[in-house]
């Protein structure tokens, strides 16, 4: 397949020009993957089109730069807009890393022994009125 003739030709450009139907397309793809010789000519195409369009877009007074579309006012506003926010963000997290406080001022310390009354039990009797005449007579019981 290194020789091709006019009508493969004709073929590329059709098919760079997308004009081929769906079942000549399928059949030239297969034609392509094959032929070294149309892969280059069809890379030659894409590429002079690619220079074509640069070519006109600067012509045209069109700049491939990556500046935004937005009025230069319009833009540096939203560029400060975007700062004020990342210091926003910035001074609230400082803020909440240093308001955090450590594990010192998280300790509990107890000096006595906590009191504890008879409702904060686990184990309950069946009658809370019922008590032992011993533990009354120690003064276990108020």
């Amino acid at each position: 397949m290194d020789t091709c003739d006019k009508q493969k030709d004709k073929l590329l450009r059709d098919y760079f020009m997308n004009r081929l139907s769906a079942e000549e397309t399928e059949a030239f793809q297969f034609h392509l993957f094959h032929c070294q010789r149309c892969q280059e000519k069809l890379k030659r195409m894409r590429q002079l089109a690619h220079d074509e369009e640069d070519a006109l877009s600067v012509e045209a007074g069109e700049t491939k730069s990556s500046e935004s579309t937005y009025p230069w006012w319009l833009a540096a506003w939203m560029r400060i807009a975007a700062l004020v926010g990342l210091l926003f963000v910035l001074a609230a997290g400082g803020y909440y890393y240093l308001s955090t406080p450590s594990e010192e001022e998280w300790a509990v310390e107890m000096d006595e022994a906590p009191v504890l009354h008879s409702g904060d039990s686990v184990q309950m009797e069946a009658d809370s009125m019922h008590v032992d005449v011993k533990d009354k007579e120690n003064g276990h019981v108020e």
